[in-house]
């Protein structure tokens, strides 16, 4: 997993000391103190309106981020039920007659639902219904606890808690002026917006490619992704910000931006339904992610299982491009095989096109001699069943060839003979400088132990 980062880690020593060390004699003083801790977890969970430009400042992972995240929110729904349930049982009156008092029993019910509504068996389902109760409940919240606050605190004559408030709204709203800006500067451009084109596969329509044509060149990295909003798709899609892997790469800033889509309910199916190759209007945000520098490795290894495919097809490209100096096998787990063509075609192929030594078509079913040392290889893995023309045997031998680099097998891939065996061959060839190993990618369930 690595080593978390400074900012993490020093978030989550806080967060734990602050919400831990909350014991007090008096019941009154227990619930107010809860009430405090309600304004120390929520702000942060409010900044995740700009989750992606956090997650970049900090150094972490959107996995790391967004664990942070549940577990804040929960924190937040135990200290409201806490704090609201305290205040009523220690003999505050409480009149629904008054405003504020609606309004935070409103924020109370609020953080609750949030809690209800992020489950999985929701939010899994009715994904793009989730996005937007969740943006809804959230700001229901925050203005209910706001206006609770001022019959609570005297912001006239401020003290610890009412700078920390202050504080917050002042970097909430510069942010929001920052994302502000900077969507008007990447999506608009003499009255030009970035705009979406769409091409469903030929042979299927469960893959879709989309390009984003952009108004300024913008340069993204190998592995970065984009957020992209088509507001013309429906009425809630102007709030809703959906992230993709860009797969196209270039050394200079680029004009347009492809993507490789898995067709599936809510925004993409709506996207694959207005196919239009004239394009939509779009506005983009971006590019997030870390940058992953390939050039003091000798080994790449990059492993995808389904879609997961798109997230490499960049680092691919930049690896060709770079004169072949490094070693790649690309690991390719599927479950699925309705993706080999489109993701073939639209991926795959560009990339072995591009390597000058052996170009090769991946759908090109002709066996060939390759001569001289490999420099892209493709395994890819079924591990449902085999593919037309597959023998059933399920041993360790190629099933099937594409155009002599790419290669099916069946079953699981062994990791570990995959990572011994390119090492073997960087350290055996001329170019070898340290014999360094990059990983790449997604983890699955492999093997990882010596076969018997």
């Amino acid at each position: 997993m690595g080593r978390l980062p400074i900012p993490i880690a020093v978030w989550s020593l806080c967060f734990v000391a602050a919400n831990i060390f909350i014991l007090f004699k008096s019941p009154t003083l227990r619930s107010v103190r809860a009430g405090y801790l309600v304004i120390f977890n929520i702000q942060p969970l409010l900044l995740a309106v700009h989750s992606d430009l956090l997650i970049d400042l900090l150094g972490a992972s959107r996995h790391s981020y967004f664990f942070f995240h549940r577990a804040a929110a929960w924190t937040t729904a135990a200290l409201t039920a806490f704090h609201s349930i305290g205040m009523v049982l220690n003999g505050r009156s409480f009149s629904f007659s008054s405003l504020g008092n609606i309004l935070a029993f409103s924020a109370a019910c609020a953080v609750q639902l949030l809690i209800l509504a992020s489950f999985g068996f929701f939010r899994n389902r009715f994904y793009e219904v989730f996005i937007v109760l969740h943006y809804c409940l959230a700001a229901s919240a925050a203005v209910g606890i706001a206006w609770h606050l001022r019959s609570v605190f005297d912001f006239s004559n401020p003290g610890y808690l009412e700078v920390y408030c202050v504080s917050f709204v002042t970097v909430f709203l510069i942010l929001c002026v920052y994302r502000t800006c900077y969507l008007i500067c990447r999506s608009l451009k003499g009255g030009r917006l970035a705009s979406v084109s769409v091409r469903p596969s030929d042979r299927d329509t469960v893959a879709i490619k989309v390009t984003v044509n952009l108004p300024r060149p913008l340069r993204v990295a190998a592995g970065q992704y984009i957020n992209l909003t088509v507001p013309s798709l429906d009425a809630s899609s102007s709030i809703q910000s959906h992230p993709f892997v860009v797969t196209s790469w270039s050394k200079d800033r680029q004009k347009s931006l492809d993507l490789f889509v898995e067709r599936r309910r809510g925004f993409t199916r709506k996207l694959h339904l207005a196919d239009s190759q004239e394009g939509r209007h779009a506005i983009v945000s971006g590019p997030f992610g870390r940058r992953v520098s390939l050039l003091e490795f000798d080994f790449v290894l990059l492993l995808a299982s389904g879609y997961g495919i798109a997230a490499q097809a960049a680092y691919l490209r930049e690896l060709v491009s770079g004169g072949n100096r490094q070693k790649a096998h690309l690991v390719w787990l599927i479950s699925k095989r309705d993706i080999v063509n489109p993701a073939g075609k639209w991926l795959l192929n560009p990339v072995l096109d591009q390597d000058t030594k052996k170009a090769r078509s991946i759908l090109t079913l002709v066996q060939t001699q390759l001569t001289g040392l490999q420099m892209i290889l493709i395994s890819i893995f079924d591990n449902v069943g085999s593919l037309e023309g597959t023998p059933s045997a399920a041993d360790s031998t190629v099933a099937k060839t594409f155009g002599g680099r790419a290669r099916l097998y069946k079953g699981k891939p062994d990791l570990k003979a995959i990572i011994r065996k390119g090492m073997q061959d960087c350290l055996c060839g001329e170019r070898s400088r340290n014999g360094r190993l990059l990983l790449l990618g997604e983890f699955f369930s492999c093997n990882l132990h010596e076969p018997n």
